[in-house]
């Protein structure tokens, strides 16, 4: 949430009022939403691992624990890949499509 969110709510402000403005934030948003795969969900990941541990039910036979670190373990990965390969071609829309310069934000 602490990532992805400023994402998703600055690509609807993008769709409702594109602006230079807006663009602006949309880019850093876009560089935020990095710090998910590349830092924040591993620190979940591993504080999953530390309390399984703590609870003495990470060695046991609670298959449960394992399937979800595992598929936790799979989706930070997945995440890592698609940042990688989309946020340049986000940045680059930002960039380059044509944008309205006349909007009210944008002449305060």
């Amino acid at each position: 949430m602490t990532t992805f969110a400023p994402l998703g709510i600055t690509w609807w402000i993008v769709l409702a009022d594109d602006s230079i403005a807006a663009r602006t934030l949309l880019k850093g948003a876009i560089s935020s939403a990095g710090l998910g795969p590349f830092a924040l969900l591993w620190v979940g990941f591993s504080s999953h691992l530390m309390g399984a541990k703590s609870g003495a039910v990470l060695l046991s036979e609670n298959w449960g624990v394992w399937m979800f670190g595992f598929i936790y373990f799979v989706l930070n990965i997945l995440l890592l890949i698609l940042h990688y390969n989309l946020a340049p071609v986000m940045i680059a829309w930002t960039n380059t499509a044509p944008v309205d310069k006349n909007t009210p934000i944008d002449n305060v």
